[in-house]
């Protein structure tokens, strides 16, 4: 009703009451190296930091870390296998309140999620901010072939590809995500996906985000591994679409016969 003065975020402003929450900003980085437990696999460094306003009359209690995989074929989810997590910043306007994470609810099988809660909850207009990191041991494969036989029966077909994604499902500003892949995992950048699902791509605005300067590639020292850092930067990310950066996995050694 009535009217909304025009701009870059009047899609935001008529959205954002529908939502409980909305991201100023939303980071999230990747950092991979090959795994010394099973060096198949890639273990991963995350780490994120969400800046976020309530909506709600009744303000926000909390909100969902969480991360998935297509199916449990694909390196599943365990009770002794699962992301560690904690909280390294926090930042609210309210004195003496505080920022925490609840236990994991779901971490089993190929999907795993965890509550940040607010104590108090965040009230309606209030602003806080939120850094997460954890390590994820065994996250990804290694190695294409071990990829394409876990998503052989997948819905979408076997898959020589991996990616790490976030889907725009609440109205956001600003989405920042980064990779990297070190050398010796063997796995080579394609770049930026976007889609409403892994079947539906739209390859026009991933070429956008390539050609306007949104997603580079970098060489790079990281722990002291050489590698390379993919960067996805998004003014205004469109809603309920998946933002991918995609690899490539290397093939599996072949070992000599004596």
């Amino acid at each position: 009703e009535g009217w909304v003065r025009g701009g870059p975020n009047t899609t935001y402003m008529l959205m954002e009451a529908d939502f409980p929450h909305t991201y100023e900003l939303v980071e999230t980085h990747w950092t991979y190296s090959v795994s010394a437990e099973d060096p198949a696999t890639l273990d991963a460094q995350y780490s994120s930091v969400r800046m976020m306003k309530a909506n709600f009359p009744e303000g926000l209690n909390q909100f969902v870390v969480d991360f998935g995989r297509n199916s449990d074929r694909q390196l599943p989810f365990s009770e002794s296998n699962h992301p560690q997590l904690h909280i390294v910043g926090e930042r609210r306007e309210s004195p003496n309140a505080g920022v925490r994470l609840k236990p994991p609810h779901r971490y089993t099988g190929a999907a795993f999620a965890q509550y940040v809660a607010f104590d108090p909850p965040l009230g309606q207009g209030e602003q806080a901010t939120v850094g997460i990191e954890g390590s994820i041991a065994r996250y990804k494969h290694r190695y294409v072939e071990d990829l394409v036989a876990a998503t052989m029966q997948s819905a979408s077909g076997p898959r020589t590809h991996d990616f790490n994604s976030r889907r725009v499902t609440l109205p956001t500003r600003e989405l920042l995500m980064t990779v990297f892949l070190p050398e010796e995992s063997g796995a080579r950048p394609i770049g930026p996906q976007v889609g409403r699902s892994l079947y539906q791509m739209d390859f026009k605005e991933a070429s956008r985000l390539t050609a306007d300067g949104s997603f580079r590639v970098e060489e790079m020292e990281i722990g002291g591994h050489r590698g390379t850092k993919m960067t996805l930067h998004v003014k205004e990310p469109q809603m309920r679409r998946h933002y991918r950066l995609a690899w490539e996995l290397g093939q599996r050694p072949v070992s000599s016969l004596e």
